[in-house]
């Protein structure tokens, strides 16, 4: 996954845990400057084919889609939600926060957010339905 690193050395430390980036990957995707959010991921782009489908990958090749346009159909953001539900079932938030690709202060945000839903829970005595801002 690439985000957007204000924090140079955590992208570095994140790079160097990608085991197939060489080093001359790594060095030029450290000195470019990534602006935007953009998730890039080996397990979304190749190896996530839904049912009847190619991988994403291969529709943005053989097709006129966009990304976007791929990952809105159904059958991907079926396999999305499931892998995502798969993901969280085996980890803490704890975990998955620490895991994410995301600042500091955006993972002491998502902290601060659980504490909030938890004594919704403990005060109301139910998980709410809907969580907006």
């Amino acid at each position: 996954m690439v985000n957007n690193f204000e924090d140079r050395l955590i992208f570095e430390i994140k790079l160097s845990e990608i085991q197939w980036l060489t080093d001359l990957e790594r060095k030029k995707l450290i000195a470019h400057r990534f602006t935007g959010w953009g998730n890039l991921s080996k397990k979304l782009l190749v190896n996530m084919t839904p049912i009847n489908s190619e991988s994403l990958l291969d529709q943005l090749w053989n097709t006129k889609k966009t990304f976007i346009q791929i990952i809105n159909k159904e059958a991907f953001k079926a396999a999305i939600d499931k892998e995502n539900i798969k993901v969280s079932k085996t980890m803490s938030d704890e975990d998955l926060i620490n895991d994410s690709y995301a600042s500091p202060a955006t993972k002491k945000a998502l902290r601060q957010a659980i504490k909030v839903i938890e004594d919704v829970v403990k005060t109301t005595g139910a998980a709410p339905k809907i969580i907006s801002s």
